[in-house]
């Protein structure tokens, strides 16, 4: 991940996509900032749905 700037703008990030085996750290990571009152099991089913639907915005660069 790097920051780029845009003339006369804010910066903007490129991230990759995480391989498969790094989710599970992922998860984790993410249920430990934001659980929403959910267990970790229920925050991990809800995060894979998103991810299925894409209803995360994604941006090609």
């Amino acid at each position: 991940m790097y920051d780029k700037k845009k003339k006369g703008g804010a910066g903007y990030k490129l991230l990759r996509e995480a391989a498969s085996e790094e989710m599970p750290c992922l998860y984790k990571l993410g249920y430990k900032e934001w659980p929403k009152g959910r267990p970790l099991d229920q925050y991990i089913k809800d995060n894979q749905k998103e991810k299925s639907h894409r209803t995360r915005k994604e941006r090609k660069v």
